[in-house]
């Protein structure tokens, strides 16, 4: 019946589509293009559509053992393409990194954002190393401005981590100071005490649930019995 959908034939194309895609993602490009028109994936106008009716596309799956050129042809594409294929499988050496900004012009606007990607991507990369490859690819004046670019990133990366392992160092000592305040008022100020050690090493689940306990505590003892 026309419009029936089942488990095997979908009534919403992008459904089959979809399906399609998972039972042979090998064949993803293929696909696509017997599937999927490029024209159903571009947002315009009417008049601009009707000139792009002939447009095609590839896919691709990016592997860092791949030639160059198969990246692209174009060197600065390639650079960045390369980037992103290698974020995923391997670290970054410094050979590995003069390689990859070879491609990449002195000065081109993709330059510096391809840097910060590195530096967000590849954690365990050694400043020394970033200072190397660019030393070798770019002149010394303008390498030591991009070895700057990279480090900062590296400082504000830090900067973030810091405050976000701020603000849960501070939350653990609110929530400490609570239960402590709490027993006080329940059982008094030498079972506070008696037991200050044990809530101060306890941690942030485990004070959450202490939290939730003192509620209905009739004893000290009921805190704290697994």
């Amino acid at each position: 019946m026309l419009g029936m959908e089942t488990a095997d034939h979908p009534a919403n194309p992008h459904d089959a589509l979809v399906k399609a895609l998972l039972e042979a993602p090998e064949r993803a490009a293929v696909v696509l293009r017997e599937k999927l028109s490029l024209i159903e994936c571009i947002d315009a106008d009417e008049e601009l559509l009707e000139l792009q009716r002939h447009f095609g596309y590839q896919v691709r799956h990016l592997r860092p053992d791949e030639p160059d050129a198969s990246y692209s042809q174009d060197p600065a594409v390639r650079a960045v393409l390369r980037a992103l294929a290698w974020s995923c499988v391997q670290e970054l050496s410094r050979e590995d990194l003069v390689h990859l900004l070879r491609d990449l012009p002195p000065g081109h606007p993709l330059e510096k954002p391809l840097l910060v990607y590195i530096a967000r991507t590849y954690g365990s990369i050694a400043e020394a190393d970033v200072r190397y490859a660019l030393e070798q690819t770019r002149p010394i004046e303008q390498a030591e401005e991009l070895t700057m670019t990279v480090a900062e990133e590296w400082i504000q990366r830090g900067r973030q981590q810091g405050w976000q392992e701020g603000r849960q160092e501070g939350l653990q000592e609110a929530e400490t100071r609570a239960l402590l305040q709490q027993i006080e008022l329940k059982f008094g100020q030498a079972t506070k005490e008696a037991h200050r050690q044990r809530v101060e090493q306890g941690t942030p689940e485990e004070l959450e649930r202490w939290l939730r306990r003192i509620i209905t505590a009739n004893r000290v003892d009921d805190l704290f019995d697994d």
